[in-house]
């Protein structure tokens, strides 16, 4: 990019062209890891989730399916409520960590859903 910068040198004003070249923040933030507190679990549970990311010059936000998460260091926390209407199989968590030049990282985490077993008794 160039730019006409006026300056005053030595109480003489000079209109002068500087060329200044930017280098922006290219490097995603680093998922190191995602931790549920249940990877087995039922409907209309409520999952605690961890993330630990670092990033070269900072993570600012990472959410856990759009979910924000609350920063306390390198660790992120929050809380998934998981539909009262999900049937049993498996699911994913997308987990995205993002940086202040807006570089981000995803990873999913996977936990299953189950039939509570007071339901299997009555089966």
């Amino acid at each position: 990019m160039i730019y006409n910068i006026p300056a005053n040198i030595n109480q003489t004003w000079v209109n002068d062209t500087a060329t200044i070249l930017f280098t922006g923040d290219t490097i995603p933030p680093t998922i190191e890891s995602v931790t549920l507190d249940a990877y087995t679990t039922i409907a209309n549970a409520t999952i605690h989730v961890t993330v630990n990311a670092t990033d070269n010059a900072g993570v600012i936000s990472i959410t856990a399916d759009g979910s924000t998460l609350i920063e306390g260091g390198n660790n992120w926390t929050g809380e998934l409520k998981v539909p009262s209407t999900a049937t049993p199989g498996v699911y994913s968590v997308m987990i995205q960590a993002s940086d202040a030049a807006l570089n981000t990282a995803e990873s999913t985490v996977a936990y299953t859903i189950v039939v509570p077993q007071a339901e299997w008794a009555s089966i």
